[in-house]
């Protein structure tokens, strides 16, 4: 077998694991309790033009990730969440396609671009929005791919203006993913760096293309927001004036909150971090690849996103693509430096201390993982406990073993290979690891329980966003319903209610007299053990008429 197709299938074991494995086991999330609420409701009432969510309009998120979340419940369901999250690992599959395409452009190298890639598929905030039905990875997915026609288109020999057309394909599916957002955060940044790297002259050549790309751009992003706009017009502004408030007034965040992205890689935080000092990596890297066209696009796209006083850790992923684009050069500098014997003190410091931190790590991590299973009073089983530490502290030999030896690939495959192995055994075990709350039962069961069926839900607790959870975990619509302030039912029995308070202690007397009060249970979604105010946590009681 040849080195490049064992890359190749190291690749593809990467991003199926990184990607999918155990990528079901996990509850489902706020943001994607939104996403596939809106899907769910796009299935029942067929507003794919029109998303609600728990029955109000839905214009916050552009459509296009909903409509395939959507189409994969349509297809498989909506109880089985790896089908639900299979459309964003798909994504998160083209994510690195792309990215390892574009570096084929950067490079003549042949094995920089597995690298590249493979770096990136394990890198920490990309696999974890793979396994997360929300919009990001979709919108920078499909930009990644827009750059990567438009970086061919600009300076390969062969392209043609095809390659523009495909570009501006894949920015409008991006538009249509998250609006402007990876225009921002991805596109803008790249063409930052490639007029500092290259200068203007590749772009006055392509003028002609580039103005039609341009054109395709805003004229096809633009149809659905103007559909809205002609249909809704007075919510469609309302929504567009508290969107863009947000940015500003939500989860602010100071200017310098970003400058640890680094750490958002994951276990390559050492590499990428010695690969941004400038003094040290510069004249090593240009030895390969133009290094102030990536670590600009790196520095571009930090200070932008800095800019903006909404900040959350899952803005960063648009860094992480160049980031990794960057580690891959470094590692081919250390690779070609410890071979040739010309590698510097501070190459073997670097390369040892990464070794021994993985390594350390790996040691470690098998027996965090059953103590934190134990404590929550869980049993481990015996065959996945023994699986882990064998295989863990395998990789861990192998990870100490490539910093004495002085072998940057080894450690290479060493580090993704701990990736990997985390996101087979350690995620299959996550549920045993959160789920601190002894009295934890999900709203999921209230899809089981047929007496339910057809029966509309309301809900009297804290309407504050986090209730959607309970919306998606149900498997309807909850309406509001105050029994003390209207103390008539809101609907002819029966109905379910939903309440902070037990049941009775906030009906009429006349309702308690007439109607038969069926407590099906004290509901608690909570994983830690958080009680009081919490929303996740209430009395579930069907209300229905007497026999």
């Amino acid at each position: 077998m040849t080195s490049l197709k064992k890359e190749w299938i190291w690749l593809i074991a990467l991003i199926v694991i990184s990607f999918f494995a155990n990528s079901g086991v996990i509850e489902v999330n706020l943001m994607e309790s939104r996403n596939l609420t809106t899907a769910r409701e796009m299935l029942q009432k067929g507003n794919w033009l029109e998303p609600t969510m728990n029955g109000e309009l839905r214009f916050e998120k552009p459509p296009l990730p909903t409509w395939l979340a959507a189409t994969s419940m349509a297809v498989f369901g909506q109880d089985n969440r790896f089908f639900l999250r299979m459309p964003a690992g798909i994504a998160a599959a083209l994510l690195i396609f792309f990215l390892f395409k574009l570096v084929k452009e950067l490079t003549d190298d042949k094995k920089i671009p597995f690298w590249a890639a493979g770096t990136a598929a394990t890198s920490f905030y990309v696999f974890f929005m793979a396994r997360d039905i929300c919009w990001d990875i979709f919108c920078h997915s499909f930009m990644l791919g827009a750059i990567w026609q438009l970086h061919r288109g600009l300076h390969n020999r062969l392209s043609n203006n095809l390659n523009f057309i495909y570009s501006a394909i894949l920015m409008v599916l991006s538009f249509l993913s998250k609006g402007p957002v990876s225009f921002f955060a991805l596109l803008l940044p790249y063409l930052i760096a490639s007029l500092i790297a290259y200068g203007p002259a590749p772009f006055k050549q392509k003028l002609k293309p580039l103005s039609s790309m341009v054109i395709i751009v805003i004229v096809f992003s633009s149809i659905w927001p103007l559909y809205i706009y002609f249909i809704h017009p007075d919510y469609s502004v309302y929504v567009a004036q508290k969107e863009s408030a947000a940015w500003i007034s939500r989860n602010t965040k100071p200017f310098y909150h970003y400058w640890s992205f680094t750490a958002q890689s994951g276990i390559w935080i050492i590499l990428a971090t010695a690969a941004l000092v400038f003094p040290y990596a510069a004249k090593r890297i240009n030895r390969f690849g133009n290094y102030r066209f990536m670590a600009t696009w790196v520095w571009a796209s930090v200070i932008l996103l800095s800019l903006f006083p909404e900040k959350k850790e899952r803005y960063l992923l648009p860094v992480l693509l160049p980031l990794a684009i960057l580690t891959a050069y470094y590692l081919h500098y250390l690779i070609a430096s410890f071979a040739n014997n010309n590698h510097t003190r501070s190459d073997t410091i670097i390369l040892r201390i990464n070794s021994w931190i993985s390594g350390l790590a790996a040691l470690i991590l098998p027996i965090a993982v059953f103590w934190m299973i134990r404590k929550n009073g869980f049993s481990p089983g015996v065959i996945i406990t023994a699986v882990s530490f064998i295989g863990f502290w395998g990789i861990a030999y192998y990870l100490l073993k490539s910093g004495v030896k002085k072998n940057p690939e080894s450690l290479w495959r060493g580090m993704t290979a701990l990736v990997a192995l985390t996101c087979l055994l350690v995620f299959y075990q996550i549920p045993q690891i959160v789920q601190k709350n002894p009295n934890f039962r999900p709203y999921y069961e209230l899809r089981q329980k047929p007496e339910l069926e057809q029966v509309p839900f309301f809900g009297n607790f804290s309407w504050d966003g986090k209730h959607l959870e309970m919306v998606w975990a149900s498997g309807r619509e909850i309406k509001q319903w105050d029994p003390i302030a209207n103390p008539a039912l809101p609907v002819n029995a029966p109905l379910v209610l939903i309440s902070k308070a037990p049941a009775d202690s906030i009906l009429s007397p006349e309702i308690l007299h007439n109607y038969t009060i069926e407590n099906i249970g004290l509901f608690d979604a909570n994983l830690q053990k958080r009680w009081g105010g919490s929303v996740l946590r209430n009395h579930v009681t069907l209300i229905k008429p007497k026999n």
